[in-house]
This record gives structure tokens, sequence and C-alpha cells, in this order.
């Protein structure tokens, strides 16, 4: 009983000094906490309204990329541009038959071949190869505003890019 005693007589202590402790310590500044370097309890500003190329394939030139694999940025107006189950207004020049005109890469135009490997448990699956794309273009690629996306020359980063 004398052993539990001194066992709670010491925590206490200890909790108190956690306390006191805690009390004279530093405080964290709520602005080291925000993207935006500001108290976190304002209302927000909202961000300016993104505005992106208006230029003309053609007359637009290629953008650097975010980091090395990221895919490229569409440099030009995308207005007016159908993507549907039916047409893709992205492939009528990036086909490949017009000249100075980016072609959609290999990648894009075939599908993996999946195999299941039956010895190992649990069941693995693993790309065998690749084979061309009955309708020339993977359907998982076909929506290519999936990935590729225009860019807002307006806008700044929130945060040094470290890619």
């Amino acid at each position: 009983m004398k052993y539990l005693r001194w066992m709670l007589l010491a925590v206490l202590l200890f909790l108190a000094a956690c306390e006191s402790e805690q009390r004279a310590g530093k405080q964290i500044c709520d602005q080291t906490l925000s993207l935006r370097k500001d108290c976190v309890f304002k209302q927000a500003q909202p961000l300016p309204m993104a505005l992106y190329s208006q230029k003309s394939p053609g007359e637009s030139t290629k953008l650097n990329r975010a980091y090395a694999t990221a895919p490229p940025l569409i440099p030009h107006s995308i207005e007016g541009v159908e993507v549907n189950a039916s047409m893709n207004g992205c492939l009528l020049c990036h086909s490949g038959e017009m000249p100075d005109v980016p072609a959609i890469p290999a990648s894009h135009r075939q599908i993996a071949v999946i195999g299941i490997s039956q010895a190992q448990k649990p069941l693995v699956t693993q790309v065998k190869g690749f084979k061309a794309a009955p309708s020339g273009v993977d359907q998982g690629r076909y929506v290519c505003l999936t990935c590729h996306v225009p860019q807002a020359g307006n806008l700044k980063p929130l945060v040094a890019n470290q890619f």
C-alpha cells in the first residue's frame, strides 16, 4: 500500500511539473500553422480568379512541367473542345497526323496485358506486357482532361516546389 501511495505521489508531481512547464514554455504562433501566413482564425481571402491562356493552338508555347514525370500542361485555350464518349476533340490535332503538333505518346495507344499469379497467396496481378489498344487510344486515358489541365498564368504557388 505504501508503494502505491509513493507511485501516486510521483505521478501527481510529474503532472504538476509538466503543467507548469507548459504554461511557462513557448506558445506556437498560429501564423506558423497557416500556408497563407496569417491568423488561422480570420476569414480567408479568396484566391484571385484563375486566368487561363486565351491563345489559340499554335500561338502558344509549351509550359514547363511541375516535376519530371508530370503530365504536360495544356498551353492553349480549350474552350469549345469536346471530350465525351463519342468524340475526343483533343485527338483531332494530337493524333500524330499534323506536323509540329505533339502527338499522344505510345503509352496512351496501348493497353496493359494483366496476368494473375496463381503461385503466390494472396493472388498477385502482374503486367505481362502491352498490346495495341483496339480503338487506337487506351480507354483509360481517353479523357485527356483527367490528367492534362490548362495552366493559369496569374496564380502563384502557396508553397515552394521541392521536386
